[in-house]
């Protein structure tokens, strides 16, 4: 941008809460202030005939002459051109640019959209959407959700210092992330993710680049068609899948599980050697270094068992390569001066005694001895081991040779036909018809036995076959089809000449030889071999893709499970506790009572634990829960107390978190009712709210007050709807104008 902007405009910003601007070409920059005002600057430049490499600042009028306009709209404040403008790559040949700088308050959400041009977001609050085809994108102190709208073509993507949840598709940029938090999912056809101090859950995808995480804590799944993955300062789970690049963990931590597998590359895992791990290893060969105990089934190539008794849960895989397995001494301390290191409790000292109590727990373990204690070498300077193998060096000679060969081979027979004074200008275009017919043939015969044949041959090296006797028949009948056609036109001409001779015998033409017509006839099954095999394994790539996330989705099921459980566990003693002593109560003034409360809460109980494992209910059967334990207080209270249900009969059968409305009524009773002398009340209402259901509980006791809101009661129903509705669930506590706590659950929310 120009340093002096075209147009300043100022708008008030009371009750402003979104803004959004859409250019076709020219940057957006959006700061977030603490000023109540909307402050625009509008630069706009062009390109002309006298300066066409140089844009020149646009004037007023012909500013005046794109037809933009700011306009208000309620809580939604609007920047863009009136009429249709040119789009996609189109706005190469647009000589005009128009770009925004806006300062607003830190709590609007924006929009912003531009064809070519750099966007950048810094300082604000709530949920930001951008798109730019083709420019950078700069995201910095941002909070709430950040999402793009469609994929960058730009050469970069930088975010720094955002929390909350970032989501980032594109088409090939290079994605670097540093110093944030939160809920990220990032995207990238060809680009590389670097990521540099993050905490949360991060997933990273990309078809060919290498993925980068510097000092990480929480859950990293990356994922690339050829790229390395690495991550180094690692603490949490991780979950890594490259098609053929190499796979490093250097952990801190493992808390749950590290999954890494490679179809081609080396893996190379370091751990504290003090952790305990649940290990399986599959390579050419499994090595290992470090002060650590292993029990289990051990081999060259696969290991199966337990480290240091067992833990986290760790899978390596890789189908070409091989796995280092190294256990870091944890931190090391030297002595002062004056005291004798060995009499000190060392890391290598303390891993020994470690060492020798696990030892005598079990017969077939291994005791890996470690090495004499060196400082790991930084990720920088092990770039000699990134060198590819002699086999690997080899391969890639051979293909990056055919390759050139091959282009240059294009260039030179598309110069000849381009040139009709050539000598062999026929020879020359029979043999492009040539390529042209076999190229279809290969590609027909391959889409065709993937299409019908595939699923039917179960052996690899029987599909191959199947593929080239097929490829082979394709090629038969479409030649046989085309000399047909020759033998059709009595004056053969050159150019059916030069063509017979490239697909027959040298008994049908007697300068051609028979071993060069076989080179022709294998060529076609040769590329279609070569895009199955690429297929295949871009197919199996994002098999083992869907498979991997299918896994991490039930483990999150499980781990979400476990934290229900937990949940309910610690409120029904809760539960229990009151009831026992509302039944210790009424034993000495009213045994009758106190003998049919017993009865009640048996019932209650029996109900509760006869749930089969499930963690949700309908409405109905919360409610009969909800009943049972009101008459067991009504028991206790007599006249003190009066309750009324009133409920959406439509909404009976809709499911619900177990044990979502008793500890809330429970509340009511403790911290309401039993505070008042008489008439006491308690009403709950359930009906919908358009695609919501609105749960009321109200009570006639004493305001609530500051202890109330962070009572075990409350906080255990408040940590279920952050689990199960995913910020889709709200719990509300309110005095005025009536006293009552009220819960709204998304209706459409599947449990």
């Amino acid at each position: 941008m120009h340093n002096h902007p075209l147009h300043i405009k100022k708008y008030e910003a009371e009750g402003l809460k979104n803004l959004q601007i859409k250019c076709s070409r020219g940057d957006i920059e959006c700061y977030g202030h603490d000023l109540p005002e909307v402050r625009i600057e509008v630069y706009a430049s062009k390109l002309t005939f006298a300066s066409p490499f140089e844009w020149q600042r646009m004037s007023k009028e012909e500013f005046d002459q794109l037809g933009y306009r700011i306009h208000r709209n309620g809580e939604t404040l609007g920047i863009r051109a009136q009429g249709s403008e040119t789009a996609g790559l189109l706005n190469i040949f647009n000589f005009k640019k128009v770009s925004f700088r806006v300062f607003l308050p830190r709590n609007c959400s924006c929009l912003v959209e531009t064809e070519m041009g750099t966007i950048r977001l810094k300082g604000l609050t709530g949920d930001h959407y951008y798109r730019a085809k083709f420019g950078s994108i700069y995201l910095n102190d941002l909070k709430g959700t950040i999402s793009s709208t469609s994929k960058n073509f730009g050469s970069k993507v930088e975010v720094t210092n955002c929390q909350g949840g970032l989501k980032i598709s594109s088409g090939g940029s290079n994605i670097t992330i540093n110093n944030c938090s939160g809920d990220h999912d990032i995207h990238t056809d060809g680009g590389n993710i670097k990521i540099n101090d993050f905490q949360g859950k991060l997933v990273c995808k990309t078809r060919g680049g290498n993925v980068t995480a510097n000092t990480f804590e929480g859950e990293f799944k990356a994922a690339s068609w050829g790229g390395n993955i690495k991550a180094y300062d690692f603490k949490g789970n991780m979950a890594g899948n490259t098609m053929g690049g190499n796979v490093i963990l250097h952990s801190t931590k493992i808390e749950n599980f590290a999954w890494l597998e490679t179809s081609g590359g080396r893996i190379e895992l370091r751990f504290p050697e003090n952790q305990g791990l649940d290990i399986t290893a599959r390579a050419n060969q499994v090595k290992s270094r470090g002060n650590f105990a292993y029990r289990g089934s051990q081999s060259r190539s696969r290991w199966n068992g337990q480290i240091n008794a067992g833990g986290a849960n760790v899978r390596l895989k890789t189908s070409g390569g091989n796995i280092k397995i190294i256990g870091e001494p944890t931190a090391f301390e030297f002595p002062k001066t004056g005291q004798n290191p060995v009499n000190e409790q060392s890391g290598f000292a303390q891993s020994a005694q470690n060492y020798e109590h696990i030892k005598s727990g079990g017969s077939q373990q291994t005791y890996v001895k470690p090495r004499v204690f060196n400082a790991p070498k930084p990720p920088q300077q092990k770039r000699i081991e990134n060198l590819p193998k002699l086999g690997q060096a080899l391969i890639a000679l051979f293909f990056i040779t055919l390759l050139v060969y091959g282009f240059n081979t294009i260039l030179f027979f598309t110069s000849e036909i381009l040139n009709p004074h050539s000598a062999e200008s026929e020879s020359n275009i029979a043999v492009f018809y040539l390529n042209l017919v076999n190229g279809l043939i290969a590609f027909a015969a391959t889409w065709f036995y993937i299409s019908v044949f595939d699923k039917r041959v179960r052996r690899t090296w029987g599909k191959y076959i199947a593929l080239i006797v097929l490829t082979y028949i394709f090629y038969f009948v479409t030649h046989g089809a085309l000399n047909v056609l020759a033998n059709a036109d009595h004056d053969i001409g050159n150019f059916w000449y030069y063509y017979k001779m490239m697909v027959r015998s040298r008994n049908d033409i007697g300068n051609f030889s028979f071993q060069e017509a076989i080179i022709f006839l294998t060529v076609p099954a040769f590329a279609a071999c070569a895009f199955f095999a690429y297929w295949n394994r871009s197919r199996n790539m994002n098999e083992k893709l869907s498979e991997q996330e299918v896994q991490l989705l039930n483990l999150e099921k499980l781990k979400t499970k476990a934290q229900l459980n937990a949940l309910e566990a610690r409120i029904n003693p809760h539960f229990l506790y009151n009831s026992l002593n509302s039944i210790a109560g009424l034993i000495h003034e009213n045994p009758d009572r106190a003998e049919d409360m017993t009865i009640e809460l048996s019932k209650l109980f029996r109900a509760t634990t006869g749930r089969q494992n499930e963690s949700y209910h309908s409405i109905e059967e919360e409610l009969t829960l909800v009943r049972s334990y009101l008459e067991i207080e009504q028991m206790r209270f007599g006249d003190r107390l009066k309750y009324t249900i009133d409920v959406a009969q439509d909404l009976l059968p809709h499911r619900i978190p177990r044990f979502l409305l008793q500890p809330l009524v429970e509340n009511a009773i403790k911290h309401g009712i039993s505070k008042i002398a008489k008439n006491g009340e308690i009403s709950i209402k359930i009906n919908s709210r358009e695609d919501q259901i609105s749960i009321e509980i109200h009570d006639n006791g004493p305001d609530f007050g500051e202890a109330i809101s962070g009572g075990y009661g409350l906080k255990s129903v408040q940590d279920k709807l952050d689990l199960i509705y995913e910020g889709k669930a709200s719990l509300k506590i309110v005095n005025t104008p009536e006293k009552k706590l009220t819960i709204l659950l998304d209706k459409n929310h599947a449990l």
